[in-house]
């Protein structure tokens, strides 16, 4: 399955307090500090899961360094000790100090979260691509979500995505039927790639027509506006490749992942500066 992180944003919330959705960081900088002076949030931000905050940090890192630099540090090729990862974890400080995340995002668990934005609490809600699944057609701000990149920095990154193909089935070497295994898992991968698009929950891997039944829990109208939005973030994503993408960190890490996550959070409570961050995570990158 293919998934990228997706910005949704509340445009009520934009409309009520005169403001347009935020394309570059300086816009989301003066958003926030607008919206904190008003007691909203800017983001909803599951900071006790931890890896929501990686999902901006990361992002940010992404702007300023390029897809094939942070797959070079990510893999040990080169060093994150460069002026891209610690302005990233600058920025991520500053959009803190302007009141984005709001004052308790580290209490708050995921379902808190979204829950926040589903309910208009928030101005915007920064997640995987899947999170469309969860837009159904009776949650309070039905009608208000519109998917967008995370603000650019203004450098030649701008329009990358933190995110990619993130699930796969594979064919043993050693099996004895080969083809007739490999014909199997291509027909399961279309299923679950044709359900994946019909629920929201993953970005299309085939151009295929096949129907699913609609899952329990859920009726036609929930299915036709999860649709309406899930087809703004296939046209928001389309052109995405491994060129202008990397996974997410912890997935890309693996077994380091959670490591990974927690330096994020020590750098944004400022247990560590992001100095210090870059060179920890040096350090996590050659550990075994």
């Amino acid at each position: 399955m293919r998934c990228y992180a997706v910005l949704y944003a509340n445009k009520e919330i934009f409309n009520e307090n005169n403001l347009s959705i935020p394309e570059t960081y300086d816009e989301l900088l003066e958003t926030s500090h607008i919206l904190s002076s008003r007691g909203i949030a800017a983001f909803a931000v599951a900071g006790q899961d931890m890896w929501p905050l990686m999902f901006h940090y990361a992002t940010l890192a992404l702007r300023e360094m390029g897809p094939a630099a942070v797959r070079n540090a990510l893999s040990g090729r080169d060093t994150f000790m460069q002026q891209g990862f610690i302005e990233a974890g600058y920025k991520l400080l500053e959009l803190k100090e302007a009141g984005a995340f709001g004052e308790d995002c580290l209490s708050k668990a995921l379902e808190q979260s979204v829950n926040e934005f589903k309910e208009g609490e928030r101005a915007m809600y920064y997640h995987g691509s899947w999170a469309t699944g969860g837009f159904t057609a009776d949650i309070p701000i039905a009608d208000n979500i519109v998917p967008c990149k995370y603000p650019g920095t203004g450098g030649a990154y701008d329009d990358t995505f933190l995110g990619g193909a993130v699930d796969c089935w594979m064919v043993s070497a050693a099996t004895k039927h080969p083809d007739e295994a490999a014909s199997v898992i291509i027909m399961l991968a279309e299923v679950i790639s044709s359900l994946g698009s019909q629920t929201g929950m993953a970005l299309p891997m085939w151009n295929s027509n096949m129907n699913i039944d609609i899952l329990p829990g859920q009726n036609m109208s929930d299915y036709m506006h999860i649709r309406k939005i899930y087809s703004n973030v296939v046209k928001l994503t389309e052109d995405v490749g491994m060129d202008e993408s990397v996974l997410w960190w912890d997935t890309y890490l693996g077994s380091k992942g959670s490591r990974c996550n927690e330096l994020i959070v020590n750098m944004f409570t400022e247990e560590l500066t992001p100095e210090q961050f870059v060179i920890e995570m040096d350090a996590l990158i050659k550990s075994k």
